[in-house]
């Protein structure tokens, strides 16, 4: 199976990948244009998904399956894709707890009036620079 993907990760884990999945025929490049004619014979496409766009769905031959590393799929083309039969599937949730943390401590600022006492840490030091307030 022909895996070709526009994310070039680390030589490390490019390695890796192409171990632990040895019927994978992998190739790594840096964006799509990069990739030229093994894009149009993939069977598999590894993308963020900005790069990819109708008219490159339109000249594949092969492709069957479109893996976005990443949680959004505005920039799909998802009608031709759909039309194609190729199955799409992305990163769904990479995010939530990255976000679930963010959130909680944004609560926790607001209950703890970080940000007040962030302005008076600043008045604090502005004093303290000035010479008016003497430790």
């Amino acid at each position: 199976m022909k895996i070709v993907s526009s994310i070039l990760p680390p030589e490390k884990l490019r390695q890796e990948v192409i171990r632990d999945f040895p019927e994978g025929d992998f190739r790594f490049f840096d964006g799509i244009e990069a990739a030229g004619e093994s894009f149009y014979n993939a069977e598999v496409f590894m993308t963020y998904g900005e790069d990819l766009t109708e008219e490159h769905i339109n000249k594949t031959t092969k492709l069957k399956w479109i893996m976005v590393m990443s949680a959004g799929m505005d920039e799909i083309p998802l009608i031709t894709c759909k039309e194609k039969g190729i199955l799409i599937t992305n990163a769904r949730g990479i995010q939530k707890i990255p976000m679930a943390e963010f959130a909680l401590g944004i609560m926790l600022g607001h209950v703890k009036q970080k940000a007040l006492l962030f302005l008076k840490m600043n008045l604090c030091l502005k004093g303290i620079l000035s010479g008016a307030w003497r430790m």
